[in-house]
């Protein structure tokens, strides 16, 4: 069986400080196989800025897999915020960059942080589910 993780976020993300080299040594003291960077990009996200500078994020991650080559397997990718309002933005930016692999989540809803709960009050389950598709 192969060990992997491909969900790590860097300093390249607002919610992280980490250093993408000590993320890959520590892969590597527990041997993993196999990891994929996927730092945030949101497009509307209405507490911290979530933004990508995709460049220096290539860049950075590209030269240490160059580097880890023979000892481990380093993939670049993405978790984008899925927000209705910003599909156009959203597809673009994705069909821009060479991610290896992107993963989609939910954060916002109308410009509105779901995590805290103010996007539920006075509404049911249903309500905000159609409200959100």
């Amino acid at each position: 069986m192969r060990k992997i993780d491909y969900h790590m976020h860097t300093h390249f993300s607002g919610d992280s400080e980490a250093s993408p080299r000590e993320y890959i040594e520590q892969a590597i003291r527990v041997g993993l196989d196999e990891i994929c960077f996927t730092d945030h990009r949101d497009f509307d996200y209405p507490i911290d800025t979530f933004d990508l500078d995709t460049d220096a994020y290539f860049m950075e991650l590209s030269a240490l897999k160059n580097e880890y080559v023979d000892r481990i397997t380093i993939k670049i990718g993405v978790e984008v915020g899925l927000d209705m309002d910003h599909i156009d933005e959203i597809n673009t930016f994705v069909a821009q960059c060479p991610f290896d692999y992107v993963i989609g989540s939910i954060h916002v809803i109308h410009h509105t942080e779901f995590y805290y709960g103010e996007f539920f009050k006075g509404k049911t389950k249903e309500e905000a589910y159609r409200e959100f598709f």
